[in-house]
């Protein structure tokens, strides 16, 4: 239906709907995961699954570069794209076309449930349904549930910043444009790889040193790295080593996920998907205040150190348009 936008307030209906039809995707295969793998292989499930998710996103910018040159010239909703433009609708229309494909597959092959020796699972194979009003107080009301989330939201928060703000950063340090583009990849492709193995070393832990820590242990170490290697960003060391740490951040970021998952499946019964909702919830508010919280700290941060002239007022409206208060103060 995006493509087929006819003005800025339909278009911006069109995405609020996409997000809320979008917003049940992961919970869904949280709590489909939980029912079909045992906690020992829930790693590895959840890494499957996340991974679909980042490799899609690593790879989509080119794809649909790709695929909206090739659709130049192809009318949809009564507009034709000329040459020297990208069939954005084209692309929406396709994208749109495709999911519907994968929703009827999904569909007519995939069950909620395992049909043969249902007692290897945890989960019983029918059992009452919780209501919305009593499910939302169990959660909102557990401490280690907002705990839970407000970890996914610092996540998001760092996480963030490597596909929204990282080419700004790359720029300002005179990095070639060309270049730009493989080195954001390649951050992200890291992640990438950190989503495979993270399934295998939760579990890996798990068989070893139990649930309690077989969760915990992988996530607090991981999140240490991440800590160490932003400390070392702030530095301001040298291009290559920020690359490297960024890297390195994005590869434990996304190892630390399928352990995440994996808590929330072992902790919630048959409210799987109503935990990881909660704390998906609060993740994506971090990856959405990431922008203006890292945004805001970059400009106070070029105020301090900006010499007060006519130039620095010019250079700080480019870098903090939206912010009169900096104009002021220089």
């Amino acid at each position: 239906m995006t493509g087929l936008a006819w003005s800025f307030g339909s278009l911006l209906v069109f995405r609020l709907l996409l997000g809320l039809c979008e917003s049940g995707a992961y919970p869904a295969a949280a709590a489909l995961v939980k029912r079909w793998a045992r906690p020992e292989e829930r790693g590895r499930f959840n890494s499957i699954v996340l991974f679909g998710g980042r490799i899609g996103g690593a790879f989509a910018p080119a794809l649909t570069t790709i695929v909206g040159r090739s659709l130049v010239g192809v009318g949809v909703a009564g507009v034709v794209i000329g040459e020297s433009a990208v069939n954005w609708r084209g692309v929406f229309v396709l994208y749109g076309v495709c999911g519907l494909v994968v929703a009827l597959l999904f569909w007519l092959f995939v069950r909620d449930r395992p049909q043969v020796e249902p007692e290897r699972f945890t989960t019983p194979v029918a059992s009452p349904p919780t209501s919305f009003g009593r499910m939302l107080k169990l959660v909102g009301g557990n401490r280690t549930m907002w705990y839970f989330g407000t970890l996914q939201l610092c996540i998001n928060i760092s996480w963030a910043f490597l596909v929204t703000l990282l080419p700004s950063y790359l720029k300002d340090a005179n990095v070639e444009i060309g270049l730009r583009g493989t080195i954001q990849t390649g951050i992200l492709l890291a992640g990438c790889v950190g989503m495979l193995l993270g399934g295998l070393l939760t579990d890996a832990v798990n068989n070893r040193l139990g649930p309690r820590w077989g969760r915990s242990a992988p996530t607090a170490t991981l999140m240490t790295v991440c800590g160490l290697m932003i400390l070392l960003v702030s530095l301001s060391p040298g291009l290559w080593v920020v690359v490297a740490a960024l890297a390195i951040t994005s590869l434990c970021l996304d190892l630390s996920l399928p352990s995440l998952w994996a808590y929330a499946q072992d902790v919630a019964g048959r409210n799987a998907g109503a935990v990881f909702g909660f704390g998906n919830m609060l993740g994506n508010f971090g990856a959405a205040l990431s922008p203006l919280l890292l945004g805001a700290v970059t400009c106070r941060l070029f105020l301090a150190s900006e010499v007060p002239t006519q130039k620095g007022v010019g250079r700080l409206r480019d870098r903090c348009p939206f912010d009169p208060l900096s104009v002021r103060r220089v």
